[in-house]
């Protein structure tokens, strides 16, 4: 992962791409055949389905709702998949540090949210590791996985996470030139 922190005119810029993995890319490629496949059928189903009639009407009418709630959530899934797999692609984590301001821009091929704190607002700025494990041996038995976390910031309260997966190394030298901007408290 290449993070880069530069600094001009005093604003320092911080870019965080997204890990790119592999065997998880290609995995969620190869399912997204079949997911395009169970959607084209679920959609002909349901068209079909609303199409027919009979005389018990009841029987239909679950199989119709049936097949809507699942045609919604296998829709659902698959644009998870495709979001998934477009962060690991082009996702990118960016975030400019001024002497007011903190703000952080998450997108996905250039598309994506800006957010903005108040340096005034900020309490604190740490890192922590992460606590999702996807499977119980993960982080014990990959060492790759150990020391990656993201970049907590308290703002009034709250806290805002960014740097998804930034190995620690990275993240303290991001998060000293971030409470360099911090006012004294």
């Amino acid at each position: 992962m290449e993070t880069s922190l530069n600094k001009k005119y005093g604003i320092y810029s911080i870019a965080i791409p997204a890990i790119r993995n592999i065997p998880a890319t290609i995995w969620y490629a190869i399912l997204l055949i079949p997911w395009l496949v169970g959607e084209i059928l679920v959609v002909l189903f349901t068209f079909m389905f609303f199409l027919a009639s009979g005389e018990d009407k009841l029987s239909l009418y679950f199989a119709r709702t049936f097949l809507m709630i699942f045609t919604i959530g296998w829709t659902i899934g698959g644009i998870l998949v495709i979001r998934i797999l477009c962060w690991f692609l082009g996702g990118k984590e960016e975030a400019s540090v001024d002497f007011q301001s903190l703000k952080i821009r998450r997108s996905i091929f250039g598309i994506g949210k800006n957010k903005q704190f108040k340096l005034t607002n900020i309490s604190k700025v740490y890192f922590s590791e992460v606590l999702f494990k996807p499977w119980p041996l993960s982080a014990r038995g990959n060492p790759s996985l150990k020391h990656y976390g993201n970049i907590v910031i308290e703002n009034d309260g709250e806290q805002f996470r960014f740097g998804i997966q930034v190995n620690q190394a990275d993240a303290n030298h991001i998060i000293d030139r971030i409470n360099e901007r911090l006012p004294q408290q």
